[in-house]
Order: C-alpha cells, then structure tokens, then sequence
C-alpha cells in the first residue's frame, strides 16, 4: 500500500511537471560539475606552464589565475596543478627582475660610451653623474655594467685636468707673486 501510495504520489508530481530527485543524485550531478570545472583549469594550467616561461607569458598566466580564481572552494580543492602555476609566477618575477636590472645597466653602459674622453676638462660634471648612477645601481646590475672600466679612467682624466689645472693656477699665482716682488722694489 506504502509503495503504490508513493508511486502515486509520483506520478502524480510527474504529471504536474515536478520530478523529485534523491539527495544522493544531486550531490553526484554537484560532484561531477564539480570535477568539470577543475578539469577544465587543470588543462588551462597545464598548458600554460607546459612550455618556456618567458615575459610574453604573464597574459596567459593571469588567464589561467583568474579561471582558478572563479572556481569555488570545492572545485578549487580538485584542482591539483595549482603549484604549478605558483611556479610559473615565480619565474616571471624573476625574469622582470632580471630585465630590469639589464635595462639600467644597460642606461649606465650607454652613458659611458656616450663620453667622449678627448673633450674632458677639468670642470667636466658628466663623468660624476655617470658615477652616481652607477653608485646608485645594486651590486647585481652593476655586474652588468661591462665597461665600468672606463668610468674609472674617465675619472683619472678628470682628476689629471683638475691637477694640472691647480698646478698652472699656482705657477701662474708664483709669477704674479714674483712680478709684484720685482715691482716692489723698483
């Protein structure tokens, strides 16, 4: 009697367009949706990260971080390569790092072989702007700086015109003393 009073019932609220689902196909039906979706961002992951991470890289990767981000919590724990795109992300750091540190290297290099060592003076400030860039540039990037060398020796020069500049000043200041002895006496 219990059956056919629940199969009528059914048919019943078959007939008026309402289907009752059992708890356990429901949460079935959520499961597989579910693993739809992580499946979904596992190969997104997987194929973002499957090659060489270069700078052109980010877009993909914010792509992919933004699919896992739009999953929920459930269907975010299904995904198993997220480490993988932590990595990525990682390695593109390092790459903005390291072309940042060559770009101002690169402004420090191009600005030495920018100076031409033949019109250096004595009153020359060029040469200590280079400096203070270099001086301003941490130990890895100077590394980069192939020709720091020849910053050096621009600053010998420099120095050298400075000397030499002094030494006529003095010679110049002894003979104008001389003169005004020779004067004196006369």
């Amino acid at each position: 009697v219990v059956v056919s009073v629940v199969a009528i019932c059914i048919i019943a609220i078959g007939a008026l367009g309402y289907f009752v689902i059992h708890p356990q196909v429901t949460q079935y039906i959520q499961e597989q949706e579910n693993q739809e979706k992580a499946d979904r961002v596992i190969n997104l992951i997987n194929s973002v990260t499957s090659g060489e991470i270069t700078l052109n890289s980010e877009k993909d990767l914010d792509s992919a971080k933004t699919e896992y981000n739009s999953l929920n919590d459930d269907q975010k724990a299904l995904v198993d390569n997220y480490g993988k795109l932590e990595e990525a992300y990682t390695t593109l750091d390092g790459l903005k790092v390291e072309q940042e540190n060559q770009e101002k290297a690169q402004s420090v290099i191009e600005a030495i072989e920018a100076v031409d060592s033949e019109s250096l003076t004595d009153s020359d400030t060029s040469i200590q702007d280079i400096r203070d860039q270099y001086d301003s540039l941490t130990e890895d990037q100077k590394k980069l700086v192939t020709n720091a060398d020849k910053l050096t020796e621009y600053e010998g020069i420099v120095q050298e015109k400075k000397e030499e500049k002094a030494e006529q000043e003095a010679q110049a200041q002894a003979e104008s003393n001389s003169r005004e002895e020779i004067n004196d006496m006369f």
